[in-house]
């Protein structure tokens, strides 16, 4: 499969080919189709089916092909089947949709037309996410080269969302409650600066000594090394879309590519690293901002960085689905992202507004293309909260995107946090993947003191409330909130 590469943060790669609709067609013939809020998602697959044999039959009078070879099951050993309902996705009744193969392309246009449950229809192809690397790697090593993923329906999981919170003490959420606060000498500087308005390096880190104690951060990535010692057992294996965590791999049993980071992970499902460091900012002993929250990881990339918008649709629907009968405070960090004008972008974007509309936070990196964050899913939604980068002389990073989507900065540049490879390993890392898991983090921080049940939108405010303004230089765009990342600690903060 040919690939075409944008350097920014999660950029969108795909390949395409022309198309006489007014939809893109997938080179592996597989899609998603949106239906619209209303549909019921269990009458509507088997009408799907009836309705796309006949379409299929008047094909077949056109060219001439036989039927049976054009129809079989998802389960058919032969692998010879060509219309496949693979998956279907219902995320708390805000977003549905199908996940099918199909063998023909040419009955997408009647598809379309002919189902007014149908809304779009989306080519579900294979996405290069460009992740940010080591800074000791990025001088040393080129691009490794980007393999053809198969995609794969049906995530896996052991996690028990209940069992993950009879560990963690259950705090009180009286907002008015005085905390009291911990220090943390000689912590990196990025978590110095987000306890303090006024920049001093030199001091220790000061947090509620909650800690986020009893929050659980999903965070939708490559995988995360959950053995680490920074995690402290705090880190569990939630969903994955790759059997056994193994690029390129599938129930089916498709070929294995194998493991192209540059730092192997002992454990496939520890991902490429780039998921790992992104937890460890968010609640590592050492390096987190939130030190006895709980992590669950959502692989929905492969190790070298690559997923499908199916991918993304599961794990989100998976996430969903845990926190349907649960009351404890949650919230998802997605580092990732794709240009607007991707295909599969408008699905994402309700796929993870209908995560905010169930009630969960979702954070996201703004990009690292220099360009407007509006341009860019998901940091564009206006039901995420998206966190752009600054270094550590207070000044806006240059690859940062900016813009009035962006809603406040964080440190992102030389961060050092976990990686895979040992259970001591760390590395340091620069992009907005990095911004977004600190403002993960101070909401970790701020959840046990709020009201429970509070809405996304209320967190986010709270966030933005107890900011610090005017603090960032370089700042390119005037409409970009001059607004820096505080945890709210009032030790010495008033």
């Amino acid at each position: 499969m040919k690939f075409t590469s944008l350097s920014f943060l999660g950029v969108l790669a795909f390949s395409t080919f022309a198309s006489a609709t007014p939809f893109e067609h997938s080179e592996t013939q597989n899609y998603i189709i949106q239906l619209d809020k209303t549909a019921t998602v269990d009458d509507f697959i088997p009408k799907f089916i009836q309705d796309t044999t006949k379409f299929f039959h008047d094909l077949f009078e056109e060219v001439g092909e036989k039927i049976e070879d054009l129809i079989g099951r998802d389960d058919d050993p032969t692998g010879n089947n060509r219309i496949r309902v693979r998956q279907s996705y219902d995320l708390g009744g805000n977003f549905k949709a199908l996940d099918v193969s199909l063998a023909d392309d040419r009955i997408l246009d009647k598809i379309l037309k002919g189902f007014a449950e149908v809304v779009a229809i989306i080519p579900d192809e294979v996405i290069q996410f460009e992740l940010p690397t080591p800074a000791r790697l990025d001088k040393k090593t080129k691009k490794s080269k980007r393999y053809y993923i198969r995609p794969v329906k049906s995530g896996e999981s052991t996690y028990n969302p209940g069992e993950q919170e009879s560990q963690q003490p259950h705090q009180n959420r009286d907002a008015v409650s005085e905390a009291t606060y911990i220090e943390q000498p000689n912590a990196q500087w990025n978590l110095a600066r987000i306890s303090q308005q006024e920049s001093n390096l030199t001091q220790p880190y000061i947090y509620d000594s909650r800690g986020g104690a009893g929050v659980t951060v999903y965070v939708v990535d490559d995988g995360v090394a959950v053995n680490h010692r920074d995690f402290e057992g705090r880190a569990k294996h939630g969903y994955s879309a790759y059997s056994n965590g193994k690029s390129g791999s599938s129930k089916k049993g498709s070929k294995t590519f194998g493991n192209s980071s540059q730092l192997k992970a002992k454990d496939p499902l520890d991902g490429g690293g780039h998921g790992t460091h992104v937890s460890g900012i968010i609640g590592g002993k050492q390096y987190g901002v939130a030190k006895n929250v709980s992590i669950v990881s959502v692989k929905v990339l492969s190790n070298e960085g690559q997923g499908t918008v199916s991918n993304l649709l599961g794990g989100i629907e998976w996430i969903i689905n845990q926190e349907k009968n649960q009351t404890r405070p949650v919230l998802i960090n997605m580092s990732l992202g794709m240009p607007d004008s991707s295909p599969g972008a408008k699905a994402l974007n309700d796929a993870i507004s209908a995560a905010v509309e169930a009630g969960i936070p979702v954070f996201v990196a703004a990009g690292n293309s220099g360009s407007d964050a509006c341009k860019i899913v998901p940091a564009g939604n206006s039901d995420v909260y998206t966190v752009g980068s600054v270094n550590k002389k207070d000044t806006f990073d240059d690859y940062s995107c900016y813009g009035k989507c962006v809603d406040i900065l964080a440190p992102g540049k030389d961060i050092t946090s976990a990686y895979i490879g040992g259970k001591n390993a760390k590395e340091t890392m620069s992009g907005t993947s990095m911004a977004s898991p600190h403002v993960a983090g101070v909401a970790a921080l701020l959840l046990p003191g709020l009201e429970q049940g509070i809405k996304p939108k209320d967190l986010y405010s709270a966030i933005t409330k107890i900011s610090t303004s005017n603090k960032i230089d370089a700042i390119p765009n005037f409409v970009t909130p001059n607004k820096l990342l505080f945890n709210g600690q009032q030790k010495t903060e008033k």
